[in-house]
């Protein structure tokens, strides 16, 4: 019994990456006609589902689950709080300057960096001799 040829993908003839089949003439997209005019949805499945699920308790179902986020951010628990707060006013905006008067981050870097150069040529100094190091200063 003879094995069936298979076509390996350095032979597919060059566009076509349907297997080395192109589609019918057809069926192919006209220039300037999208296939997906709408784009990706907004969505994914599962937001869906649980959008499905909570609309047959007509709203009560969300009710009962807000009641107990802020139950449970009453009760001290941070995830919740956080959660209810993000959702009120919004995620937190990044500082990126501190209105204390401390160093931003790239401030901070900056520091470091002139603070390992310092020490750096400090350790260096320390190889000296005491005599080669009154010659230096």
């Amino acid at each position: 019994m003879a094995k069936a040829r298979v076509k390996h993908a350095s032979s597919n003839p060059p566009g076509t990456g349907n297997g080395g089949i192109a589609p019918p003439v057809e069926t192919r997209w006209k220039p300037g006609e999208c296939p997906n005019p709408s784009g990706r949805p907004r969505t994914r499945p599962i937001t869906h589902a649980i959008r499905a699920a909570l609309d047959e308790h007509d709203g009560d179902a969300i009710k009962r689950i807000a009641r107990t986020a802020v139950k449970r951010a009453m009760g001290g628990d941070y995830r919740f709080a956080a959660e209810i707060l993000e959702r009120i006013d919004g995620p937190v905006p990044q500082v990126t300057e501190d209105a204390t008067g401390r160093p931003t981050y790239e401030d901070f870097l900056l520091k470091l960096e002139e603070a390992a150069h310092a020490e750096r040529e400090r350790v260096q100094g320390l190889g000296k001799g005491p005599a080669d190091a009154d010659d230096s200063a």
